[in-house]
């Protein structure tokens, strides 16, 4: 409950951050944007499934380098017989002064997130089957290519992999015997990014 607390706190934190008028500081034009992503998901290297997010953000014109944004996403993300659900709070760098001046424009980024997973995982080892589930600390790393048009100015499209862990996550095995495991995932996704 503690940790739930902590997560939550962060949450609000970054919220404020987002919603405040701190870009008079650290940019300017800032823009609001609404992110949509599917993806091919492997848990553990192994199990394939699929999923995807919806993140609402905030960009900054920090330098002619490139952009800083700020966001908060959720996601679901499911393979055979387990499944998580993430709500995070995400920091990215858009690498804008690496593009050409084209009617289209490819942009690198990177970024990472910090937040709650809650896991339901169906599982078996050498031992025999388990089930474990619960909220528990998240984080994230992503890196990618935006495409930006511009014929179509306020939407960029993303290509783009993320790796997902957790901390551990208690349940019982088949015998009632306590275990343990935690998430484990990689992801290719497709995006795009709507600006307002």
């Amino acid at each position: 409950m503690k940790n739930l607390k902590k997560y939550l706190l962060s949450a609000c934190a970054l919220s404020a951050l987002i919603c405040s008028p701190v870009h008079a500081d650290i940019g300017s034009n800032p823009d609001w944007y609404l992110g949509l992503s599917g993806d091919l998901t492997w848990l553990r290297h192994s199990d394939t499934g699929g999923g995807g997010n919806i993140a609402l953000g905030r960009a900054f014109q920090t330098g002619s380098f490139g952009d800083f944004r700020l966001e908060a996403e959720a996601g679901y993300h499911e393979t055979s017989g387990s499944h998580y659900y993430s709500y995070m709070g995400n920091a990215y760098y858009d690498f804008t002064g690496l593009a050409p001046s084209m009617p289209w424009k490819l942009t690198p980024y990177i970024g990472a997130g910090i937040g709650d997973l809650t896991a339901h995982l169906d599982e078996s080892d050498s031992s025999g089957s388990y089930n474990v589930h619960g909220n528990v600390f998240a984080y994230q790393f992503m890196a990618g290519v935006n495409l930006n048009v511009d014929t179509i100015p306020n939407v960029d499209w993303s290509l783009g992999y993320r790796h997902v862990g957790s901390s551990d996550v208690d349940g019982t095995n088949n015998v009632g015997a306590g275990v343990s495991d935690r998430v484990i995932s990689d992801s290719i996704e497709l995006g795009a990014r709507f600006h307002f």
